[in-house]
């Protein structure tokens, strides 16, 4: 399976941002369960903590 990848990153305020990851399967497994991920997030700065919200389509990654 070959898979190119991007992000971006992009700040709403001082302490606000919203990121964006897509990965495309160029080529293709037969049969195969995994489709094009696509996640969104925001990320919220607190002074000493980060928040972070996540959306996704993907598998998570330990499915136990």
């Amino acid at each position: 399976m070959l898979v190119i990848g991007t992000g971006r990153r992009a700040k709403i305020t001082k302490r606000m941002s919203i990121n964006l990851e897509y990965a495309s399967q160029i080529k293709r497994v037969t049969n195969s369960p995994f489709s094009n991920p696509l996640t969104i997030g925001l990320d919220i700065e607190t002074g000493g903590h980060v928040f972070q919200m996540v959306f996704s389509n993907s598998q998570p990654m330990n499915d136990v």
